[in-house]
C-alpha cells in the first residue's frame, strides 16, 4: 500500500543504548568475588561456581542495515496477462489494438524498445536532479481519487514556464522524462495493477495565442 511505501521510506536508524545503571553501582555493594562486566552485560552472576568466576552471554543487539527499496520495475507485472500469453504479451496490448495479435506483438516490441533507450526499468531508483525544477516548469500533482477510485492527474500545460527552463539549463527533453518519471511512480507505487485506470485533468486556464506561435511550447505539447 501507498503507506507502507511511506513507511518504509521515512524509517530512519538512530538512538543509542542506554547505559547500564548498575554499572554505576559503589564498591561496598559489590560482592567478596568481584564482577567485572560491560554495560551491556546483563548475565546473573554465577554463585555455584565454586572459583569464584563468573561467566556472562554477550546480549547486545546489532541493528541491521535498512534493506534498500527495490526500485526497479520491468514492462511487465505479476497477472498482467504476459506469463500465460503464447507471445509473453500484456493483455492491455491486444485490447489496445483490438485483438489483433501481430499489431499487438509489433506495438509492444516498440515499447520495450522505448524503454530500453530511456532506461526506464530502473528511471525511479535513478537520481533526478531537475525533479523540482521541472515541477516548477509545468504544475502538476496528484489530487486525490474519482468517484470510480481512479487516481486523479492534474496538469496547467498553459503556463508552462521557459523562463524558469533556461534560468536552471532544463530542456524539454528533461521535463519529458520528468512525466515518464512520474507515471512511472504513479502505476508502480501510488497505484500499482495492471488494471487501473488515470483521470487526467488539463487546465488550460492562461493559454493564448502567443503560446501558439511558441514553437517550444508546441513541440512540448506534442
Amino acid at each position: 500500500t501507498v503507506s507502507q511505501w511511506h513507511e518504509i521510506i521515512l524509517e530512519t536508524r538512530g538512538g543509542s543504548s542506554t547505559a547500564d545503571a548498575n554499572a554505576n553501582a559503589s564498591d561496598e555493594e559489590e560482592p567478596t568475588n568481584i564482577h567485572n562486566s560491560t554495560s551491556d552485560d546483563t548475565s546473573p552472576i554465577d554463585n555455584d561456581n565454586d572459583n569464584g568466576i563468573t561467566t556472562s552471554t554477550n546480549t547486545t543487539n546489532t541493528t541491521q542495515p535498512p534493506t534498500p527499496l527495490l526500485l526497479n520495475f520491468p514492462a511487465t507485472t505479476p497477472n498482467d496477462g504476459s506469463q500465460t500469453d503464447p507471445d509473453g504479451l500484456p493483455t492491455r496490448f491486444l485490447q489496445m489494438k483490438k485483438h489483433n495479435r501481430d499489431e499487438a506483438k509489433a506495438a509492444f516490441a516498440e515499447h520495450l524498445q522505448w524503454r530500453e533507450r530511456f532506461r526506464v526499468d530502473t528511471l525511479l531508483s535513478r537520481p533526478h536532479p531537475k525533479y523540482d525544477v521541472c515541477k516548477a516548469m509545468v504544475p502538476h500533482y496528484f489530487s486525490g481519487r474519482d468517484p470510480h477510485d481512479n487516481v486523479v492527474f492534474v496538469q496547467r500545460p498553459a503556463i508552462l514556464d521557459f523562463e524558469i527552463m533556461r534560468r536552471n539549463n532544463a530542456t524539454i527533453e528533461d521535463l519529458l522524462l520528468h512525466y515518464i518519471y512520474v507515471i512511472e511512480y504513479c502505476w508502480n507505487i501510488l497505484d500499482p495493477g495492471h488494471d487501473r485506470i488515470m483521470t487526467n485533468v488539463l487546465d488550460m486556464r492562461g493559454i493564448s495565442f502567443r503560446n501558439m506561435r511558441n514553437q517550444e511550447y508546441v513541440g512540448f505539447g506534442k
